[in-house]
């Protein structure tokens, strides 16, 4: 956070309520308001809360968890000591699965984890660069190559679970690919956001066209039902509605990751 000093004082952070149910145009006066908080070591006059007067706040996009992008078109914010400050053009993001700054751990040296998740790139929900670390059971192989889910709770870096299901894997030590057919299924990565029956699906296949990619790269020989080994994918957040694939294009609902796993 930039704290460069205006006036004998600096910033300490902004809040932003929206009151809207859909992206679109809209004004204070319509129920949005918008805060900025400034602190100085001095009794500078700039100091203190401001709160905006007007402002007009365009959002380009929201998913239904929360997290949203757009832009604070213009602004005029007054504190208690009439002190005005403007704001024109200026982009916001709010993520709602922001995960871990950092290299990811690897498995050998993190034993409570079962799969790693890195974001090389991401879309409208996850911000590339960071990574989750999966470590609770939600779909275990019954027999070797079948599916197998981990996912992350709320409290690791993410408002919702983030689930990696990884589906018709092969039993044998190998290189795989997201359209291999094993075991009477077709194998594939799908990496899904928010709480059971609400999820949020990253696919390779979309809409029955493949839309990304997936190899696998199984390690280790499973044994009771177990395996090990490291994947990278390129996956597209599919809609069952279609609501956001009208409003944003292919490469910002796609990502691409990478990590290792364990079951």
């Amino acid at each position: 956070m930039d704290q460069t000093q205006y006036e004998g004082a600096y910033f300490i952070g902004a809040s932003f309520w929206l009151n809207m149910t859909a992206p679109g145009t809209q004004t204070c006066a319509t129920g949005d308001s918008l805060t900025v908080t400034m602190s100085s070591s001095t009794n500078s006059a700039w100091a203190g809360t401001y709160t905006a007067t007007a402002c007009s706040v365009q959002v380009d996009y929201m998913s239904a968890f929360g997290g949203m992008g757009g832009k604070i078109l213009s602004a005029t914010l007054t504190n208690g000591n009439s002190k005005t400050i403007t704001l024109s053009n200026a982009e916001f993001r709010v993520y709602q699965h922001y995960g871990k700054t950092g290299t990811a751990p690897t498995l050998a040296s993190d034993t409570s984890v079962h799969v790693t998740v890195v974001i090389d790139s991401g879309s409208f929900e996850l911000p590339g660069g960071r990574y989750f670390r999966l470590d609770s059971t939600v779909h275990t192989a019954t027999s070797p190559g079948s599916s197998f889910g981990f996912s992350v709770p709320a409290n690791d870096g993410s408002k919702g679970y983030i689930t990696v299901f990884f589906q018709s894997l092969s039993n044998q030590v190998g290189t795989y690919h997201c359209g291999d057919v094993f075991s009477g299924g077709t194998t594939n990565i799908q990496l899904w956001l928010g709480n059971y029956g609400f999820e949020q699906a990253y696919v390779y296949k979309l809409n029955g066209n493949v839309a990304g990619s997936c190899t696998v790269n199984v390690t280790t020989a499973p044994t009771n039902n177990s395996s090990r080994g490291n994947y990278q994918a390129t996956l597209v957040y599919l809609d069952p509605n279609a609501t956001y694939q009208s409003l944003l294009t292919a490469a910002q609902r796609t990502i691409t990751i990478h990590g290792e796993f364990r079951h």
